[in-house]
């Protein structure tokens, strides 16, 4: 698991969620996104004794303050098949995060290779970084010391990240996109009809924000057999045969709430390819 040294704190986004939340509630909210981030894990404990503990705070203050903050947590299992509880927007940051990262580390390994070519040929070699850049970290590809990622940790790439409002990956900046390639456009509203259709008892997707899509868009393009909607229903019915995926199993810890997955838990890389093996519908 690659570990990153930063916590994208978004203070606009983070402030129009919480609006209506007392002051308290906020801090809490940041303080468990923090551990949630830096956890080897990606979550926090399921149990609210065991949250409180984690963020030093007294039972009264913690008490009246946890019924508002828990709504922005889903129950996830992790290793172990231990239940914790998960921010899924945080980890969608982090996979973001991630992806710059990598596209930064290669973008830099492309440009020193360049260099040493240009310098075995005869060429003239940039110059080297000084003391004041390398303190800045310009040129590194280490998060924790890139000035650019710091600044914007999750900027998305419009040639690799764009997606047209009809599913279809875009051809921006001359990469090939889902129509160039042939690949048919993902049908997002049928897709989420058909989970609606199949799982009535897991959580009703009522918004489709651009996370969500990209997550869903990636999953129909990453295999011709998964485009198409007859992919999709028998998957549903797959995931509608599991207990625990559909909130059947009782918690694993007293006072906790039984896992039911939603579509956009479903559609992350790594719980779609668990699902796909089998991973949740062992006895």
């Amino acid at each position: 698991m690659q570990k990153q040294h930063f916590f994208p704190l978004f203070l606009g986004d983070l402030l129009s969620s919480t609006s209506e939340w007392p002051g308290e509630s906020v801090s809490l909210y940041t303080s468990l996104l923090a551990h949630q981030w830096f956890s080897p894990q990606r979550s926090i404990p399921s149990h609210p004794d065991m949250v409180r503990a984690v963020v030093r705070w007294d039972s009264t203050t913690f008490d009246r303050h946890w019924p508002i903050v828990s709504r922005k947590f889903v129950p996830v299992e992790v290793s172990g098949g231990e239940t914790r509880l998960q921010n899924p927007r945080c980890e969608w940051h982090r996979e973001r995060a991630i992806e710059v990262t990598a596209r930064q580390a290669e973008a830099g390994r492309k440009g020193g290779l360049t260099r040493a070519r240009n310098a075995s040929n005869g060429g003239t070699p940039k110059q080297p970084l000084d003391e004041n850049q390398a303190t800045l970290g310009f040129g590194s590809s280490d998060p924790c010391e890139n000035s650019s990622i710091l600044s914007n940790p999750i900027l998305s790439n419009p040639i690799l990240d764009s997606e047209s409002p009809n599913g279809d990956s875009s051809s921006a900046g001359g990469e090939p996109g889902s129509s160039a390639r042939g690949i048919p456009g993902c049908p997002h509203e049928k897709i989420i009809a058909l989970y609606h259709q199949h799982l009535p008892q897991n959580p009703k997707v009522r918004e489709w924000p651009e996370h969500r899509r990209r997550l869903l868009a990636s999953r129909w393009r990453e295999d011709p057999d998964r485009q198409s909607l007859k992919f999709w229903k028998e998957f549903f019915e797959f995931v509608a045969d599991s207990p625990f995926l559909t909130g059947k199993v009782p918690p694993r810890t007293p006072g906790g709430v039984p896992f039911i997955a939603s579509l956009e838990w479903l559609i992350r890389p790594t719980n779609f390819v668990k699902v796909i093996e089998e991973n949740y519908h062992r006895g």
